[in-house]
Order: structure tokens, then sequence, then C-alpha cells
């Protein structure tokens, strides 16, 4: 038997493995698409409807990325000089008093151009070792809500993520407002799922007419409902009618009585008695 050819170089690059790049990109950046050219032309199964509605898309699932990423980021940031070096303090400011002095602990500093009541608080190595980890916590519940691809469990822990930053980071200050980001994307996720679950879509405008279409079939049921009812009660209406007017009819079909034929004679009449005087 003749030997078949050897695959030609375009065949081998082609069926050749993907790089380390390719993997990563496909790995972090957007879901991997199994999907054949041939199955993409068939009709969608209710499986793969629920899967489209339940997890996320490529542009949620790199904002559970970047965020666990980012999150992980700021809590070494933040906690990780006063772990290297207890003694460091935060600064702390007050108001101050009517007779402008500060309270006791505080000092008189120039801050931004004003004067302000600065004190340093100082905390122990294990406190911010637990601020650490807490912050390290949550951003891990992004990375692990993200690769099991579900939009609504993101949603939530960004929330939650949003939560702790802004209470453990407001001790340095403003910076607590950067949980106000994860509180914001947590939010639009959690609509987007609850969008998805009831209308079929995350779109919004698609949304909005899958809703404006479901009011529509509320109210014809409900005219179709008030039109039974009305044809119902002119059935039952016209029914009672038809007995009445049997009953009537039946009431007057009734024998009239026939006088007797017996022969009774008149009585005579009294007699006037005239009184004698």
């Amino acid at each position: 038997m003749a030997k078949e050819p050897s695959d030609s170089p375009d065949d081998a690059e082609r069926t050749a493995a993907p790089s380390f790049r390719e993997r990563l990109t496909a790995t972090f950046l957007r879901p991997p698409d199994l999907t054949k050219a041939d199955d993409k032309k068939r009709p969608t199964t209710d499986a793969e409807l629920k899967a489209k509605i339940n997890q996320l898309d490529p542009t949620e699932r790199k904002i559970g990325y970047w965020g666990a990423g980012l999150a992980a980021f700021l809590a070494i940031v933040f906690t990780y000089p006063y772990i290297a070096n207890p003694k460091k303090g935060i600064s702390i400011t007050a108001a101050l008093s009517h007779n402008h002095t500060c309270p006791k602990g505080y000092e008189k500093k120039m801050v931004s151009g004003s004067v302000q009541c600065v004190s340093e608080l100082f905390h122990s190595r294990p406190y911010w070792v637990f601020n650490l980890i807490v912050l390290l916590l949550f951003a891990g519940a992004l990375l692990l809500t993200t690769r099991i691809n579900r939009r609504a469990a993101l949603g939530f822990a960004t929330l939650m993520t949003g939560l702790a930053f802004e209470t453990l980071l407001a001790q340095f200050g403003g910076y607590g407002l950067l949980g106000l980001p994860y509180l914001f994307l947590g939010g639009w996720l959690i609509v987007r799922a609850w969008r998805a679950q009831r209308y079929g879509t995350t779109n919004a405008k698609e949304a909005a007419q899958a809703a404006a279409e479901q009011r529509a079939e509320k109210k014809a049921a409900r005219q179709g409902g008030s039109t039974t009812s009305a044809t119902r009660s002119a059935k039952t209406t016209k029914s009672t009618a038809k007995g009445s007017t049997k009953g009537s009819t039946t009431g007057s079909s009734r024998p009239t009585p026939v006088a007797s034929k017996r022969y009774t004679p008149k009585s005579p009449p009294k007699k006037k008695t005239t009184r004698s005087t």
C-alpha cells in the first residue's frame, strides 16, 4: 500500500498548540468559545439560553478580573507599610473648639493652609495583618465569582468588596471613597442580573421593549376577562328573562274558573217595619 502524504506546513501550524499568551488571553480576558461553526447555525437550546442569561459576558468578565487585581493591589499598598513598620502612625484630624483649642492628645498644625488639630494613631502589627487578610479575602471572592462565571454572584461580591474598602480605608482619611466604584459596579451587575432573569436580556432597550410587551399582554388579558364576564352576565340575564317569561306564560295559560250552572233564587227584599207612635 502506498503511504499517505504527510501534512503540509500550513496544516501543522493550524494544529499546533496555542501559545502561552493565547492561553492567558483565553483564560483571563474572554470565556473560551467551545461551539463549532456548524453548532452556531442551529437554534439555541433552553440550556444554552439559560447559560447565556446567568453567565458573564466578556465585558463583565474583564471587569471582574480587573476589579480583583485592583482590590489586591490596594490592600497591599495600604497595609504593608504599617505591617513592616508598626510604629508608623496614621494622622487623624479634629476641628478646633469654640475657644480655638484642640482636644486632648491633638496638636495644632497647618494642614492645606488652615490650622487643624492633628494627632497620630498607632496600631499593632496583628491589626494591620488582619486588615490585609480581610481585604485579600474580598479580592479572592471577586476572582472566584468571576471564575465560576455567575453574574449575580459577582455583583454581590463586588458590593461587599466596596463596603469593606469604604469601611477599612476610611481610617486613612478620604481614601474610603475608593470603595465607591465597587459599590457602583456591584449595583450595575445586580441590575443586569435581574434584567436578564426577568426579560431574558441585559440590554436596557430590549428589556424596556419586553416590559412594554408584557404590559400589553396583561392589559389584553384583563380586557378579555372583562369581555368574558360581560358575555357571561348577559347570558345569565337572558336565561333569567326566558325563565320569567315562561313562568308568566304558564300562569296565564291556566283555565279560568267557570260559573256554576245551578240556579240560586234571589232572596226577597226585606220589608220595612214602621213603628207606631
